[in-house]
């Protein structure tokens, strides 16, 4: 080898020395924005007309019990959930939230009304989009059977305050946003029912705030409410999560 050929090798391997830390640095860099373990994320369906909680309830407390899930969030379209049932749902997310810490969002796609709105209410957000229907907060627990006045009121008053106390609004004010009147979602954020108008992009940066999240996000999503295959689900959970979704 020339002494010319020889000092060439020498300057190359000098750059590539040089170099070599800022190149590793980049491709460690690019490594881990794959590797980088992604925030879990609850997703819950809740659609159409639910008349019985086992399955939602079992659903929530999976989620919920799980170290490694951050926050909750539920998609809901719902528009005549049986009261009795949207009570129950609500008062096991009270007892939840109180119990993990964990926060609750609500994402509206069309109908967030009467017994919907019942389970919505105990969300710490509600995002929807202004052209959504919110609200018909009444005491109608049969839709298709009379029922005594005394019943329906009383149910109508038990609405009332939970979600009061929930959205934080005066109970003496209730006929701006009771007596089973129906909103738009864009008038609903004026009257308190709705946090902010928006999509599901809009509801994750709310849920990253509330539980504290940098970085991405990957749904761990339960879909069948069926509460015959609820313990396979529970089992295939255990067994590796289904990301339905990541951001």
């Amino acid at each position: 080898m020339s002494l010319f050929n020889l000092l060439k090798n020498i300057l190359l391997l000098l750059i590539l020395i040089r170099l070599a830390p800022a190149l590793l640095e980049g491709i460690e860099k690019e490594y881990k924005a794959y590797l980088k373990p992604k925030a879990k994320i609850g997703l819950v369906s809740l659609k159409g007309d639910i008349n019985d909680a086992t399955a939602p309830i079992q659903a929530l407390n999976m989620l919920f019990k799980d170290k490694e899930i951050k926050g909750i969030l539920m998609i809901l379209d719902s528009a005549e959930t049986a009261a009795g049932t949207a009570q129950a749902i609500h008062n096991e997310i009270k007892a939840l939230k109180h119990h993990y810490q964990k926060p609750v969002g609500v994402l509206v796609e069309n109908n967030c009304t009467s017994g919907g709105y019942y389970i919505a209410c105990i969300a710490d957000f509600i995002v929807a989009p202004g052209m959504a229907l919110i609200g018909k907060i009444d005491g109608c627990m049969s839709p298709d059977t009379p029922l005594p006045q005394e019943l329906v009121d009383d149910a109508y008053q038990q609405f009332v305050a939970d979600v009061a106390t929930n959205r934080h609004l005066a109970r003496s004010q209730s006929t701006q946003w009771a007596d089973g009147k129906l909103f738009s979602g864009k008038k609903a954020v004026t009257l308190g029912l709705v946090d902010a108008l928006g999509s599901e992009y809009d509801a994750l940066q709310i849920m990253k705030k509330r539980a504290l999240i940098e970085g991405d996000i990957a749904y761990v999503s339960i879909i069948d409410y069926n509460p015959s295959i609820i313990d396979s689900l529970y089992a295939s959970l255990q067994r590796g999560y289904t990301v339905f979704m990541s951001r």
